[in-house]
């Protein structure tokens, strides 16, 4: 955390306390950390994320998945590439030129085992948040998000996961 707190000694002349410095920190550990814990059961959080948008709207396109994820359609083809190659999901033509996806019974398994890793992961970083300050979070959370949209209207969230 010591360059996070060089940073933090910086002037922040917009009074917001660095805070989407913090979030951008916040963002990059919460990933590199899921994506170690998820080595273990042989993904990474790119992965999934991917699977899990699969599994709760089977047959979606690369283009659906990009943004039901929050990436960018490069790196969703990349992903479901990796997925593909490993037996985890299955593409299958769709409408068009698309194709939807799909997880195969390998795929399924995998992510019933990534998840439980997901959820320990989570009970560990949000201990000591009661049910009262993670409502209270997550509300900030998403009054920025509004503002940010009303704001720029027309831009669009892909980010990389």
């Amino acid at each position: 955390m010591e360059i996070l707190d060089v940073v933090l000694g910086w002037p922040d002349a917009s009074g917001a306390a660095h805070a989407p410095l913090r979030i951008k920190y916040y963002q990059n550990m919460y990933t590199r950390s899921a994506d170690e814990i998820l080595s273990g059961v042989g993904t990474t959080m790119a992965r999934y994320v991917v699977m899990t948008a699969i599994e709760n709207s089977p047959g979606s396109s690369g283009v659906q998945l990009a943004e039901l994820t929050f990436q960018r359609p490069q790196s969703v083809a990349d992903v479901t590439g990796a997925l593909e190659s490993a037996g985890l999901i299955e593409r299958r033509p769709g409408r068009g030129r698309a194709f939807g996806h799909y997880l195969t019974e390998a795929g399924t398994a995998q992510l019933v085992e990534s998840r439980a890793v997901v959820t320990d992961f989570h009970r560990t970083i949000f201990q000591g948040l009661d049910d009262k300050r993670l409502e209270s979070f997550l509300a900030d959370v998403e009054l920025i998000t509004r503002n940010l949209v009303e704001a720029f209207p027309g831009t669009t969230p892909h980010l990389d996961v």
